[in-house]
């Protein structure tokens, strides 16, 4: 009997024994884990199910650490000092060699239908067991937002850098756990484009998002595959200062057939930013109808030879690629005259295109109406410089958004580029006139060409059905309806361009002050410039696009003169804006009041006075849409000067044609 006991105790003993020890085998280790400076949009803590790889520097094999609610890590002990881990630990090729950390970068990267986050998105982290383990970012994030209608097969990505040699967008990568910043690093020999499936049937607004490896690219190209084999593409240049771990690109791509341009507003000119088929309605904006034969372009932008960058930032256009390509900017127009719609089709190529609507009088087109297209490569949202505060705006509590560019300019590099400058109108009429092609590093500080439409005028391509190319006219004057339908003569008699011009014809009208200089100096009895912001309105005849329009006298000085009349400093207006002058073309950047990384840029394309350019690169003067009250200038268009300062500088004569900057209706 007392055998029997005492082996079973033995055997309690020797089993007590076990189970402490097995106990001590599966000891959970518990790690604090935070995610630092998460990308917006994406994971910024671990919630439950999670798992992490853990390594040391003793293990590099590591261990499974799964995620709690409360944010804890919790997996087996594991030895060594100092930590390193990875999310999600399901990465392909996920491994450790005691200094990097290495894994697949994938090329294929599902999208579930209503997810808008990637299914995976790489984390990497270094710590120890006393103060836990900090995760950082180790790709950006591309938000891909898909409108319009249709199959989507796929995105593709594609990246470049400044000398134009493909970036690796996915495959083996590692990570330098020396490097504080976890600067991600691919291998030469990576794929190079980063691909999205998942046949998705879209029939409004769909946002996804692919990771893509940080770096600083020149250039970003998305394509979208619809499930029928077309594809759209929209490239995104100067990715500066570059896609860092910690940023989210936001991309608007259209696809589909014919999106329909006038759903958000109509216009006489429409943004496009990117390739694509499109249509608009032919209709004013007062939602007149516009009935023709059919549908063709007025004249084009072409691809142009530029001269090298130099130093100073100067870019000018030498030439043409010859011979010159009618669909570098738009193609396969058409008229459909049930619907009462253009179609077109965007090649994509940054640039301006007039499309004109016409009836076949026994095979002479005469013009109906015309619509600028304005291929900018950006969405309007993209150019949009919201919430802009001066001073003035300021003190009021008011602020506005405008365009940051020119209409129809090519770019905002810098004020030295002549893709600054856009077109040119003169006061209350819709159609545009194309601008310089050199800078004012090579023209005159006066009148620079010896005829009208000379020897510096931007080379584009007129469409010879219609014998319209540009010209000027000093004789004979029309109607404003009658100028609709000869768009590219540059009209002047008497100061006019045409007979009947009204003071609202770009949605404003008379100046509420009885006095400009009087309005400067705050001083008028009727309105000051203290008095805040007067809105207008948009017309039919207003050359802004969707969602903007001409800005009325107040509007602009308010957001943007610094100087009052005859280059005297009023203290009101001291501070206004913050610029930063061009010291070879007199363009400005202009900083926000209220917040120095907000910024325009406002170029000197000078002006065209009786068709011939003047000032260029010297010092330019941009419309608004009022009109100046005195009876002696009777619908002269107020005005605002860029030179050697920034003032409001009274009236001008509306036959002038000068740049314009859209304010938002």
């Amino acid at each position: 009997m007392k055998k029997y006991i005492i082996f079973t105790m033995l055997g309690l003993l020797l089993l007590a024994a076990c189970t402490e020890e097995e106990l001590n085998n599966n000891e959970k280790e518990k790690l604090s884990a935070v995610i630092s400076n998460p990308i917006e949009g994406a994971k910024s803590a671990f919630v439950s199910g999670d798992e992490v790889k853990v390594f040391s520097d003793k293990d590099s094999k590591g261990g499974i650490f799964s995620a709690k609610d409360d944010g804890i890590l919790e997996g087996a002990s594991i030895e060594g000092d100092e930590l390193y881990a990875f999310y999600p630990n399901t990465m392909q090729s996920l491994s450790f060699d005691g200094n990097y950390i290495s894994f697949q970068m994938p090329s294929d990267q599902k999208y579930t239908d209503g997810e808008t986050l990637p299914s995976v998105y790489p984390l990497v982290a270094s710590g120890n067991k006393d103060d836990g383990l900090t995760f950082k970012a180790v790709a950006a994030l591309l938000k891909i937002n898909l409108r319009g209608e249709g199959s989507i097969a796929s995105v593709k990505i594609e990246g470049s850098d400044s000398n134009g040699n493909a970036m690796p967008m996915s495959g083996n990568a590692t990570i330098d756990i020396d490097d504080s910043s976890l600067f991600l690093a691919m291998e030469p020999t990576a794929n190079t484009y980063t691909s999205f499936n998942g046949a998705l049937t879209a029939g409004l607004n769909t946002s996804c998002s692919l990771i893509v490896p940080a770096g600083n690219y020149a250039r970003l190209t998305v394509t979208v595959l619809s499930a029928e084999g077309a594809n759209v593409q929209k490239i995104f240049e100067n990715v500066a200062p570059g896609l860092t771990s910690v940023t989210t690109l936001d991309v608007d791509v259209h696809y589909g057939s014919n999106i329909n341009l006038s759903t958000a507003g109509l216009s006489n000119c429409y943004i496009i930013a990117a390739a694509g088929n499109y249509a608009f309605d032919t209709k004013l904006q007062d939602n007149t109808p516009l009935s023709g034969t059919a549908a063709d372009y007025l004249w084009t932008d072409v691809e142009y030879i530029w001269t090298s960058e130099a130093e100073n930032g100067v870019k000018e256009i030498t030439g043409t690629v010859e011979p010159k390509n009618p669909e570098y900017i738009v193609k396969d127009l058409a008229y459909n005259a049930e619907s009462k719609q253009i179609t077109f089709t965007a090649t994509g190529n940054v640039g301006n295109a007039v499309i004109a609507l016409y009836n076949d009088n026994g095979g002479k087109r005469k013009i109906v109406w015309t619509w600028h297209i304005w291929v900018t490569g950006q969405t309007v949202s993209e150019m949009t410089v919201a919430n802009w505060r001066s001073k003035m705006l300021s003190n009021k509590g008011q602020s506005l958004n405008w365009l940051d560019r020119n209409i129809g300019a090519f770019n905002i590099t810098n004020v030295n580029n002549v893709g600054n400058y856009g077109l040119l109108y003169q006061w209350g009429r819709k159609d545009p006139f194309i601008g310089s092609r050199v800078t004012g590093s090579t023209a005159n500080t006066t009148r620079m060409e010896n005829t009208p439409f000379g020897e510096y005028t931007m080379p584009v391509l007129n469409n010879e059905a219609f014998d319209a190319p540009f010209s000027y006219n000093n004789t004979d004057l029309l109607t404003v309806a009658q100028t609709a339908g000869t768009p590219t003569t540059f009209y002047l008699n008497a100061d006019k361009w045409a007979s009947d011009i009204q003071k609202d014809a770009w949605g404003d009208g008379e100046a509420p002050f009885n006095d400009w200089q009087t309005y400067a100096k705050n001083t008028d009895p009727k309105e000051n410039f203290s008095d805040g912001v007067r809105k207008g309105s948009k017309s039919n005849y207003d050359p802004c696009p969707q969602g903007y329009r001409v800005p009325t006298a107040e509007e602009l000085w308010l957001s943007f003169a610094t100087f009052g009349i005859d280059n005297k400093e009023y203290p009101d207006w001291n501070g206004n804006v913050t610029t930063v002058k061009s010291d070879q073309t007199q363009g400005r950047k202009i900083i926000s009041f209220a917040d120095p990384n907000t910024f325009t840029r406002i170029p000197t394309p000078g002006w065209r006075q009786e068709g011939a350019l003047n000032s260029v690169g010297y010092f330019s003067i941009y419309w608004t849409s009022t009109t100046d009250p005195n009876p002696e200038k009777d619908g002269w268009g107020l005005r605002w000067v860029v030179a050697s300062n920034l003032r409001i500088d009274g009236s001008g004569t509306v036959a002038i044609a000068r740049p314009l900057r859209c304010v938002a209706e």
